[in-house]
């Protein structure tokens, strides 16, 4: 135990330690320099190549320097990916009565195609294409008033997707009566009073510990009375997030939900948090994002769902991140994936996530700490999972199919039909579920570290049911 211990220490040191630098140099690199009021420059090597282009403003003098200095790095097999973002995007008005037009807009960048999905108070979806840093104009049926979503789209090469949820509100016109008295000697009118109506944007992140907001009169009245502060202090809240993800949650490889809680832990006032929801490969990249804006008041739980992922066979990773205060975050995360063109999440301890501390050396203590925990856990498991090897006897793949499968306590979930290899081990059980299971779909994956046995039958760990039990998506 001692050397586990020792061994752990230089590990944590070695990982907060290390840095790295690196030189590039090249013999036949070359840099010629000319003009008047422009220099140009070209750059030549083997294997790289470059055009200089730097202009001096307001003066045609030479531009001349006795020595310069250029500092170059190679990179062999480097890709680059550039990801879709939502730059900007805007819904005006956001309150309006039937009949008026809703103007929507987006900024983009590298993207392919811009474009809405707007839901309206009945659940009827309508799809609206856009133009990068233009406006369209959408007309809401005159039937349906209340509370619209839109939801922002933008697209890129590669396949991945930006979104951002925002929504308009449509109300019923009032209608105004006029009239006049009867007999020859005139009328009386009838004065209509004017109202306001402010419409305001979500507080902006904190910056400079002050968060503003725009608000604008789309009534009828003329004037600032009853117009709503636009500037304010950033509030001290501190924010607990937990994030919970199980088999029943993929619906397909389209759709994904899953249920949020946000707890706050300081402070009492409602205020808007900015949330992010992130969707990366087992690359490393980013497939899908999409960004919204929620009040929250103590604590806030919803159920959320994801759509339009088009999401391929691998492993993925679902994080919540959220940006509220003065320049607080917290995020929570959690692995899936995708095999053998069924959706199924890994089955998995349920740990949620939490909140960074927002103080640096809080932060990097915990860091520390956490990384010293982890590494000694890793050795004391890898050490106790060798010796528990040793004493496992081999088991032929062949006989393991067509076994019946059983919890812990008894219960029989079904029968083994496929053994999943990944990397040389067994990754995984294929299992085809009982008719009297409490599991509503026909077929569910088993991670190997949840198979506490296999003889004449396979025992898994009862979580396997107990935690999950509306079962997977098939």
């Amino acid at each position: 135990m001692k050397k586990i211990i020792i061994t752990s220490l230089f590990f944590v040191i070695l990982f907060i330690q290390i840095s790295s630098s690196l030189t590039g140099v090249s013999n036949s690199y070359s840099v010629s320099m000319f003009g008047n009021g422009i220099v140009n420059g070209k750059g030549y090597s083997e294997n790289f190549n470059f055009t200089f282009l730097s202009e001096t403003g307001g003066t045609t003098r030479n531009a001349e320097s006795s020595l310069f200095t250029l500092n170059i790095g190679f990179f062999e097999n480097t890709q680059y990916s550039r990801t879709v973002s939502i730059s900007s995007y805007s819904i005006s008005p956001r309150t309006t009565v039937v009949g008026s037009t809703i103007g929507l807009s987006i900024s983009a960048l590298n993207y392919q195609n811009v474009w809405a999905i707007i839901t309206s108070p009945n659940s009827q979806q309508q799809t609206l294409n856009l133009v990068n840093g233009q406006t369209v104009n959408y007309v809401p049926s005159h039937s349906v008033v209340g509370r619209y979503e839109v939801v922002f789209y933008a697209n890129g090469s590669t396949g991945a997707i930006a979104s951002v949820l925002d929504s308009f509100e449509l109300t019923q016109q009032v209608s105004s009566g006029s009239g006049s008295s009867g007999g020859g000697s005139g009328g009386t009118n009838i004065i209509q009073r004017c109202n306001y109506n402010w419409d305001c944007t979500p507080w902006s992140i904190c910056s400079e510990n002050v968060q503003i907001r725009l608000c604008k009169n789309i009534g009828t009245c003329v004037g600032n009375e009853s117009k709503p502060i636009e500037e304010m202090q950033c509030s001290e809240s501190l924010f607990d997030i937990g994030l919970r993800l199980g088999l029943t949650d993929l619906i397909d490889k389209n759709n994904l939900k899953f249920n949020i809680n946000l707890t706050e832990m300081i402070g009492v006032e409602k205020i808007d948090v900015h949330i992010k929801y992130l969707i990366i490969d087992e690359n490393g990249y980013e497939v899908f994002s999409q960004i919204e804006t929620k009040a929250i008041e103590k604590n806030l739980f919803y159920e959320k769902t994801l759509d339009n992922l088009n999401l391929v066979n691998g492993d993925y990773i679902l994080r919540v991140d959220i940006l509220y205060g003065n320049l607080q975050r917290a995020f929570a995360e959690q692995k899936f994936s995708i095999l053998n063109q069924e959706s199924l999440a890994e089955v998995n301890s349920g740990i949620t996530g939490f909140a960074w501390i927002t103080n640096d050396q809080l932060r990097n203590l915990a860091l520390s700490f956490t990384i010293l925990v982890l590494s000694i856990g890793g050795l004391i498991f890898i050490h106790l999972k060798k010796g528990r090897l040793r004493n496992k006897p081999t088991n032929l793949l062949s006989n393991v199919l067509g076994l019946e499968v059983y919890t812990g306590n008894g219960l029989k979930i079904g029968c083994v039909y496929e053994i999943m290899i990944r990397d040389n081990k067994i990754y995984g059980l294929m299992v085809v579920v009982d008719s009297n299971a409490p599991v509503s779909t026909p077929r569910v994956m088993i991670r190997y570290e949840f198979i506490q046995s296999i003889k004449d039958v396979v025992v898994v760990n009862s979580m396997v049911v107990e935690s999950n039990k509306m079962g997977a998506s098939g």
